[in-house]
């Protein structure tokens, strides 16, 4: 912590606009976001976790955040998905039954659903470890409840409407078949008749049913239709590049050049596929060279916005001129470069890799430890309980990496380390000689 926050004091406060000198502000948001859940985990760990408690406590979880999303998007009083901030939060334009006849395809995103929590890609990843859970608990109980609590995880996961969410929920759906059909029908460790084949087929054919009404698919459309270049932004970056050239180089631009090329591109980003927070985080004015050669050679690869944020985090280091410093110890949270929405790459920018393998590092340790302890019976560690786990764990972690929000959040962050707990007990009490 000590060597981190004195590197991050170094930043240079001119390359970010709202960057700043608060190692307060720094060292609360580590040990709120991180050094909290590690505590949890240890307290965990430590504690008298059984399998049994944790079926429950995966039930409950499951049954509150899916109610909360189900019913406030019934009513039409659930935030959309598709908002950084409650600050900029709106609430739905349709809910589940206008899907089928009257959807907002002008606006999509408007009708995704997060209920009344923070952030949409977040409770989509959580709703999608849980479900793994609440798929495979009632294929133990076969109970009306239970198989009630797949559709209303089910349900919440589509009107969530990210693709972690929607194609992660159907993906489950079909591998909670296969694995019932290996583990219950062939290998008989639990009972998986014809009358719960049926039952599970209508619950699926059900949620197959809502997602393709679902606006997954019209954001995907809308997305896809973003990079490609439009005969009107060819012709007006043709026309910047000319006017370019006709400068002369780039040590001889006039000041007007720049602030034209600014004021014209500030005002219509989105004609560029740009995220106008971009260019208030990193200035036209301070980094001409950068942002001329995003509109006029980037061929729309700034509408991925995680793509953009690489770059720019990969320009501010050679701007910061401390390399090696900021990529062992980060340039830290106050620097004001945004969250990248790729985990583990995030934590390394915020807190270089030293950082990243002391405030994530442990989870993944007890992980490694309890297939450690799996693999030392091997015979006996295949069951449906361990299949569970590799999905709930290790398809998070692939998700996290690939798209973020799994260890940008305490609440996401605790109940990863809960399910990683249990993996470790389980193996621990089955398994260990």
């Amino acid at each position: 912590m000590i060597f981190h926050i004195i590197n991050v004091l170094k930043f240079k406060q001119d390359i970010f606009v709202g960057s700043e000198l608060n190692w307060f502000k720094e060292v609360y948001f580590i040990a709120r976001t991180y050094l909290i859940p590690i505590y949890v985990f240890f307290y965990l760990i430590c504690s008298n976790l059984t399998l049994p408690m944790f079926k429950k406590a995966i039930s409950a979880l499951s049954l509150f955040i899916s109610s909360n999303i189900v019913i406030t998007n019934i009513f039409k009083v659930s935030f959309i998905s598709y908002a950084s901030t409650l600050e900029k939060n709106s609430f739905i334009t349709r809910n589940i039954f206008e899907w089928f006849y009257n959807p907002d395809k002008e606006f999509p995103a408007y009708m995704t659903s997060k209920g009344w929590f923070y952030m949409g890609n977040q409770i989509g990843l959580i709703l999608f470890m849980l479900f793994v859970f609440v798929i495979f608990i009632a294929f133990e109980k076969r109970t009306i409840g239970s198989y009630l609590l797949i559709l209303l995880n089910g349900i919440a996961l589509a009107m969530v409407g990210t693709k972690v969410s929607s194609f992660g929920g159907c993906l489950v759906l079909i591998l909670g078949l296969i694995f019932a059909i290996i583990f219950g029908v062939i290998l008989k460790q639990f009972s998986f008749k014809l009358k719960h084949f049926v039952v599970y087929s209508v619950i699926t054919a059900i949620l197959f049913t809502v997602i393709a009404y679902s606006p997954i698919y019209t954001m995907q459309e809308d997305r896809n239709s973003a990079y490609e270049i439009t005969e009107e932004q060819k012709r007006v970056t043709e026309s910047l590049a000319q006017k370019f050239k006709d400068q002369g180089n780039k040590e001889q631009l006039s000041e007007e050049f720049i602030k034209n090329f600014s004021d014209y591109v500030n005002s219509s980003p989105y004609f560029f596929g740009i995220h106008p927070e971009f260019l208030k985080l990193y200035t036209i004015e301070n980094h001409f060279d950068f942002w001329y050669d995003i509109v006029i050679y980037s061929n729309n690869k700034q509408v991925d916005y995680r793509y953009m944020k690489s770059l720019i985090y990969d320009n501010a280091l050679i701007d910061n001129g401390n390399i090696v410093g900021d990529k062992l110890f980060g340039i830290g949270y106050i620097s004001a470069f945004p969250y990248s929405e790729r985990d583990f790459g995030s934590q390394n920018i915020w807190f270089g890799y030293l950082g990243t393998l002391l405030l994530i590092g442990p989870y993944l340790i007890l992980i490694l430890y309890g297939i450690f302890l799996a693999l030392k019976n091997f015979k006996k560690c295949f069951t449906y309980q361990n299949a569970l786990f590799a999905i709930g764990i290790c398809a998070p972690l692939l998700i996290s990496y690939l798209a973020g929000h799994l260890f940008f959040g305490i609440f996401s962050i605790t109940i990863f380390a809960f399910i990683v707990t249990a993996f470790y007990k389980f193996q621990k009490e089955g398994y260990s000689e």
